[in-house]
């Protein structure tokens, strides 16, 4: 015989499974896409991308230092809209070791 604690337990666990299956945690959608990166010169890293919903992305860039052997970090301008490019650019003596695209999503 089970106890009515028990019934209550097993009640609230079939619950919230129902509430899994019919109500699905929505993600979060990708507002930026189609990004073209590259780099146009050896001190800098550009991204071309399209953003909607008032998202918006921007260059990123790993500048590493010969004379130091250190490793920084630069930043693009946002940028928001279809078909836009920010570029991120290294200090002078310093040189583009790695690009990625930032988003605000």
């Amino acid at each position: 015989m089970k106890h009515k604690g028990t019934t209550l337990r097993l009640a609230m666990v079939g619950l919230a499974a129902a509430a899994a299956v019919v109500l699905p945690a929505t993600g979060a959608q990708a507002a930026v896409t189609g990004c073209t990166k590259w780099y146009p010169s050896e001190g800098s890293f550009s991204v071309n991308c399209s953003a909607t919903s008032g998202d918006g992305f921007r260059a990123k860039v790993k500048c590493y230092s010969v004379s130091s052997d250190s490793y920084t970090w630069k930043y693009g301008p946002w940028r928001y809209g279809t078909a836009q490019t920010s570029t991120a650019y290294c200090a002078t003596g310093t040189y583009a070791a790695e690009g990625t695209v930032q988003t605000t999503a």
